[in-house]
């Protein structure tokens, strides 16, 4: 790269990937037989990198309840007070207008859904 310090980020404390469709496969079969040229020259850059560097506290959620909540969500094991917290959080109101999630400030925003999709 030139000289050039690159840094690829990719962060552990949030949810799993999320895939388009429920049958939709979270990764793909590798076969660099097929690939471009371009993925070919992508791998190959990828392959010189040789340093990780693995962040293990979270920063960003500053509400000590929810980023507890996260931590167990993240590995899988909720519990009764979680579920009832994330309950909470439910619009039950029937006078609730209909939120349009195409409009701000939804359009921009992560939406952590049931069913990968709104």
């Amino acid at each position: 790269f030139g000289g050039v310090n690159v840094i690829l980020v990719g962060d552990f404390h949030q949810f799993p990937p999320v895939v388009s469709k429920k049958s939709s496969p979270l990764y793909y079969p590798n076969n660099p037989s097929l690939d471009t040229a371009e993925e070919m020259m992508g791998r190959s850059i990828y392959e010189k990198f040789t340093v990780v560097v693995r962040l293990k506290q979270q920063v960003r959620v500053t509400d000590k309840d929810w980023n507890e909540l996260l931590q167990h969500v993240r590995h899988g094991n909720c519990r009764s007070h979680h579920i009832a917290m994330l309950r909470s959080l439910i619009i039950t109101d029937p006078n609730c207008p209909t939120t349009d999630f195409t409009t701000v400030p939804w359009n921009n925003h992560v939406l952590v859904t049931p069913r990968h999709s709104v």
